[in-house]
């Protein structure tokens, strides 16, 4: 458990000092299931998925990422009608 900057980090969700989720963060692995990819092949797509919005943040040696940014990236790809 640590305090950054106004916010409490407990496990991998950081809840604001008024108790309010704030921010969910998400393994390589549960980002790979949102996307139906495997783990190997989101290891390929990740430097287009950062490219194209995926917000990560390294906290010690894992890889976590912003679910706020995976879904933005998502909706943008289906408002587009793009691959990601």
């Amino acid at each position: 458990m640590s305090i950054m900057s106004g916010m409490l980090l407990i496990g991998w969700n950081a809840i604001t000092e008024r108790g309010k989720m704030a921010e969910q963060l998400l393994s390589i692995s549960k980002v790979s299931q949102r996307l139906s990819v495997s783990r190997r092949q989101f290891y390929r797509l990740r430097p287009r998925l950062i490219a194209r919005g995926l917000q990560e943040v390294t906290i010690g040696h894992q890889r976590k990422f912003r679910e706020a940014s995976l879904d933005e990236m998502i909706r943008k790809a289906a408002e587009m009608g793009t691959a990601l």
